[in-house]
């Protein structure tokens, strides 16, 4: 009976236990200051391009997909975002980061890797969400856009910048 109370009691104890975390932050103001860099990127625009990236969703919290690398600076703006769902708010909320966007991000890795490109110009992103909110959903992004790649930078000439401001 004792082993059973211990049992118990350690069980108790783990089901209310986890984790917490602890953040510290401190009021700043802006700090003005600025430079400027005169030079101009030689871009050139080639091909139309496409990337996709398809995930799974289950139980809202597990991802299942090709999320592991995405591009960084990618301007995407979630339907979840825009509440457009009646569930998008509590989806938000269970969710450390929009899926939606996470696999806009994979598909324009999937897009500048494939095609060798170091810009996309003019991307376009097509989201389709299929499911059950919480037990089952399946997220497919397609992106299409214009392969552009930086061949070289001009430098601008200093002065004539600074005469043109006056």
């Amino acid at each position: 009976m004792k082993k059973i109370v211990l049992l118990l009691v350690s069980a108790g104890m783990f089901a209310m236990s986890g984790c917490s975390g602890l953040s510290t932050s401190v009021q700043s103001s802006n700090v003005g200051i600025g430079t400027t860099a005169n030079y101009q990127a030689n871009i050139h625009v080639g091909e139309k391009i496409s990337g996709t990236c398809s995930v799974t969703k289950l139980l809202g919290f597990i991802t299942l997909g090709d999320t592991d690398k995405e591009a960084s600076g990618v301007m995407f703006e979630s339907p979840n975002a825009s509440n457009t769902s009646s569930m998008a708010p509590v989806f938000t909320l269970f969710s450390a980061v929009d899926p939606v966007a996470k696999c806009a991000r994979a598909a324009a890795y999937n897009a500048v890797v494939k095609n060798g490109a170091d810009v996309i110009f003019a991307p376009r992103y097509t989201s389709e969400i299929s499911g059950i909110p919480f037990l089952f959903q399946t997220i497919n992004v397609n992106l299409t856009g214009y392969k552009a790649t930086i061949n070289g930078f001009t430098q601008l000439d200093t002065q004539k910048i600074l005469e043109s401001r006056r």
